[in-house]
């Protein structure tokens, strides 16, 4: 699932457009930015996975949980990107699928320089077969 989730949304061109680039490719990580890699970005952890079971054992369709953070210099960039990251898992993708569960928005961050970062984060469904 990480693997097609991450390649499907790199390439939903609505998403990456308002995305910064790092070695040719959109800014959208497992965990953490990669360093000197600049804003807007997105990265994204997994928080649970919930397997499924019948009377008769385990099914092939998986849920997890996975946060998503939205960042950017400014409220409304943050808050668009979020926008289209809602679309783009709702559409689903290779073997998957996604439902927003919950979202918030965090008080701006100071970083060194003065450079204000702010953050728009969601929990979502994220449905796969194994």
């Amino acid at each position: 699932m990480e693997e097609s989730l991450i390649t499907d949304l790199r390439a939903t061109t609505a998403l990456t457009v308002l995305l910064g680039v790092h070695n040719g490719r959109a800014l959208i990580d497992w965990a953490v930015r990669p360093d000197k890699s600049g804003l807007p970005a997105v990265t994204m952890q997994r928080i649970t996975t919930d397997k499924i079971y019948s009377h008769s054992g385990p099914v092939s369709l998986t849920g997890a949980r996975v946060q998503f953070d939205c960042w950017a210099t400014s409220y409304g960039v943050s808050r668009l990107i979020f926008r289209q990251l809602d679309s783009a898992i709702y559409a689903g993708g290779t073997g998957w699928r996604g439902f927003l569960e919950s979202s918030r928005d965090f008080a701006p961050e100071n970083l060194d320089g003065g450079q204000r970062v702010f953050r728009a984060s969601g929990d979502f469904n994220i449905w796969f077969k194994e």
